[in-house]
């Protein structure tokens, strides 16, 4: 096995020439909260070495958070002209506004988001284990070395590193770019990986790491021998590979760290059996909960309040506000004294992003809470790819047809009805139909909603939330061919997938249909997440 050394950590440089050290204020609570996102702009950023008469010079090229934040701020333009080889969706950038204390000073930042999410090689890697015997069954503790083997390597330019989300690698060469671009004040982080600075890839004071807290503590049902977790790691990377096998699914599953990856980095989306495994340990349930059904649900609470670290989190990020499963879970340890307060905090940030009124999900109904629309207008790519695809030209065999005009005219006519549904008009952003959508099939799925007409009312949702792909990231309607029937679906720009809105919109709103993926589906092809195995002209099916 030869590692693959291509993606590298990044970091910006405190003490750099053309760097200003600053403190964030951050309008959703904590940075890696997937639970808030898409973030609501903007971040706003306080210089904390030019205050007064000292204002912020231009010869500014990057900010860097002061506590135990390292996210990378550069100017937009730096970053636009760094990241212009990348696929739209995957790296956002998240305005920045720089402020002294007479005011703005500067309005031209933006903070690099990596959105996808990607697991450590636990075999090609070098790093140390809470259990040195058992590298796949325990938490890591310090990483020394991040490699990918042959058939592993990360598909994307830039993602957060699943075992420590605050961790951004890129491409090496997107971050020599990057590199250039700022004059060296972003910088790759080279092996063996400091200790001793903000990047450092060892215990920090997080969610996932905290030593002592809950990154050490499993819980006795999830332990594996080293041999069955070294089997579930197997299993993982061959079903991310793209070889299908429902046995390995099984022994994925039978290890929480596992059942995590296989739903968030092959899956992209919540399934009984990740759940399942993942439910055997406080810590994975409650990051299932975050970063996968990113809504309560009362087996994940309950899984996750066998411990108190997590019971605490589960309160304060995911209900965003007490119950009952939680309170007991921090009962006589050292958390409950902060359990009040957090809980409160969390409900008043939650309050803010919405729009409403923070409210405790003991008086909510205990289906998933509807994504809402709480954001300010998200910047998609302009592209200039009409509504329906054409012929390809010189392909053979042909892979797709172009729709006729009367299903053309009936396409146009169901949009908007789909629109209607949710009451939005045309020039809603799609961003805000995507989350009119996925609260109109919440509730079909709460039963608080009954479809009169179940079948024109999934085309018109289904040919809504078709024309937000078109819209935002240039996907074309078309009939697609393939070997097990094909139809009408939206094509990705390279065609490496086809997104069959019908199929997906009847699933959810089946009569035993729990989990509602709609907002997630949207989110992760918006990153560039496809399925496995899509490549370009592969049409790889999305339902």
């Amino acid at each position: 096995m030869t590692p693959d050394p291509n993606h590298v950590p990044i970091t910006p440089l405190f003490n750099a020439p053309g760097v200003a050290n600053v403190r964030l204020e951050l309008p959703w609570g904590r940075e890696d909260d997937p639970l808030w996102t898409p973030r609501p702009a903007r971040i706003a950023a306080f210089d904390a070495a030019f205050g007064g008469k000292g204002r912020l010079r231009k010869r500014v090229r990057s900010l860097v958070a002061l506590a135990d934040q390292a996210e990378v701020i550069v100017r937009r333009s730096v970053a636009e002209r760094a990241l212009a080889a990348v696929p739209p969706g995957e790296i956002v950038l998240v305005p920045v506004a720089l402020f002294d204390d007479e005011g703005l000073v500067v309005d031209d930042f933006v903070m690099l988001d990596p959105r996808p999410w990607f697991p450590m090689d636990r075999d090609a890697s070098d790093a140390v284990y809470v259990d040195p015997s058992n590298p796949h069954g325990s938490p890591c503790e310090r990483v020394d070395r991040l490699a990918w083997g042959e058939g592993r390597t990360p598909p994307y330019a830039a993602f957060r590193l699943a075992e420590q989300p605050d961790v951004l690698l890129f491409r090496r060469e997107l971050a020599e770019a990057l590199g250039a671009a700022t004059k060296k004040v972003v910088a790759t982080v080279e092996p063996p990986y400091p200790q001793d600075t903000s990047m450092a890839l060892g215990p920090q004071p997080t969610l996932l790491q905290q030593r002592g807290a809950l990154g050490v503590e499993i819980m006795a049902p999830a332990r594996q021998t080293p041999e069955a977790a070294a089997r579930s790691a197997e299993a993982f990377w061959a079903l991310h590979a793209g070889r299908p096998d429902p046995a390995a699914r099984g022994v994925a599953c039978a290890s929480p760290h596992y059942a995590l990856c296989l739903a968030r980095a092959v899956d992209r989306a919540p399934r009984d059996d990740t759940r399942q495994g993942a439910l055997a340990d406080p810590r994975t349930a409650l990051l299932y909960a975050l970063q996968v059904d990113r809504a309560p649900r009362d087996d994940t609470r309950e899984a996750a309040s066998r411990h108190p670290r997590a019971s605490l989190a589960y309160a304060e990020r995911v209900d965003h506000g007490p119950h009952e499963a939680t309170r007991r879970g921090v009962a006589g340890s050292s958390w409950q004294d902060d359990y009040d307060a957090r809980c409160a905090e969390g409900a008043r940030i939650f309050a803010v992003l919405s729009g409403g009124e923070a409210t405790s999900p003991a008086a909510e109904a205990k289906e998933p809470a509807p994504v809402r629309d709480a954001t300010a207008a998200r910047a998609w790519p302009a592209h200039d790819r009409p509504r329906y695809a054409e012929d390809e030209a010189g392909a053979e065999p042909p892979t797709h047809a172009p729709l006729g005009p009367d299903l053309r005219s009936d396409v146009d006519a169901f949009i908007e009805r789909g629109l209607e549904l949710v009451g939005l008009g045309a020039d809603a952003r799609p961003e805000q139909v995507v989350s009119a959508l996925h609260a109109f099939v919440g509730e079909v799925q709460s039963k608080t909603r009954k479809l009169a007409k179940k079948k024109p009312a999934v085309i018109a949702l289904g040919c809504a939330f078709g024309e937000q792909l078109h819209r935002a990231l240039g996907w074309q309607w078309a009939s697609v061919r393939a070997p097990d029937g094909g139809g009408v679906a939206l094509v990705a720009p390279d065609r490496a997938a086809a997104l069959y809105p019908f199929a997906l919109v009847e699933r959810l709103v089946a009569p035993r249909a729990k989990d509602n993926t709609l907002a997630l589906t949207f989110e992760m092809l918006a990153a560039g997440e496809l399925p496995p195995g899509a490549r370009a002209g592969a049409y790889s099916a999305i339902t």
